[in-house]
């Protein structure tokens, strides 16, 4: 099947890095054109201009801040040339800063400062590759031929479908063993046997959730640390058996994978059920098949 490498990202994140740093230097230009420009202005300002007026004021003792540090403070020129620096600095630092909240850039150096972000957006491509992955196997589950080798799981002369089930059921397992190395247990009860079976009280109570979501449910461990404990995935379904006999009757299913290391979602919970959609129908297309099949013997005798 055609798998998608994460890797393979879009080729419009290198147009995004080309824009981004037109702008970038855009921005600077033009503070650096600005700051040219005031201190040109600052420059045909007269000596003393916007100096405070020291007439009347008694003569203060010479030190190094009134010899040094205030003329450079009350200068027009420096005070054009920290204005623009402060716009300059501002500038790098919202260009640092805007782009790792909305890119979610994985690591940038300031100085000798280094920002480790976390790399979410590799993780969300992971989550909608497998998510994609998990879908292709059913869609390769229902391309005709599949379903012919899925047919052969049924006995020619009782259609069971509690066998045709364990058949799919192991072709998913066999899935996520290759494609994830996940090792995947799974058992087909009805439900008198579920309720007997030694579960976990929030796998047992899961059942409505199932009736009223009409999906698999996953039922992940607390603690992903302790290894004794297992991650459940339980799924419900109802079929016919011995459709074209005189002993019909409806069995209810209960279908539990488990896992000990691997977490399930909402996706592992669609696949089982459109597995287990997909038995069905060929299921009854058996029985209807069996049942033309009778029919032809009978009218031939």
């Amino acid at each position: 099947m055609e798998r998608m490498m994460v890797k393979d990202l879009p080729v419009i994140e290198d147009k995004v890095r080309k824009w981004s740093a037109i702008v970038y230097w855009t921005g600077v230009g033009i503070i650096i054109l600005l700051a040219a420009i005031s201190l040109y202005h600052a420059a045909q300002l007269p000596d003393g201009a916007g100096q405070p007026d020291a007439g009347g004021q008694a003569a203060a003792q010479d030190t190094v801040t009134s010899l040094i540090i205030k003329p450079i403070a009350e200068s027009p020129k420096f005070q054009v040339i920290f204005e623009y620096l402060f716009y300059l600095l501002l500038w790098l630092l919202l260009w640092l800063l805007v782009p790792s909240a909305s890119r979610r850039i994985i690591r940038f150096k300031l100085g000798n400062l280094e920002f480790d972000l976390d790399q979410s957006q590799k993780e969300v491509i992971s989550i909608i590759d497998d998510q994609m992955r998990k879908f292709k196997f059913l869609t390769y589950l229902m391309k005709e031929e599949n379903k012919n080798v899925l047919k052969t799981s049924f006995d020619s002369e009782h259609p069971r479908f509690h066998d045709a089930l364990d058949f799919a059921l192991a072709k998913m397992q066999e899935f996520y063993l290759s494609e994830w190395d996940e090792h995947l247990t799974f058992e087909v009860m009805t439900l008198a046997e579920f309720h007997q079976a030694s579960f976990p009280s929030a796998v047992k109570r899961s059942l409505e959730l199932v009736d009223l979501y009409k999906t698999g449910i996953p039922i992940n461990k607390e603690n992903p640390e302790v290894i004794h404990d297992k991650n459940y995935l339980v799924y419900t379904t109802s079929e016919e058996e011995n459709i074209y006999t005189s002993g019909t009757e409806v069995v209810d299913y209960v279908i539990c994978v488990s896992s000990y290391r691997s977490e399930f979602n909402e996706n592992d919970g669609y696949l089982v059920a459109g597995i287990t959609s997909l038995v069905s129908e060929l299921h009854k297309r058996a029985w209807e098949n069996l049942g033309l099949t009778k029919l032809r013997e009978r009218l031939n005798l």
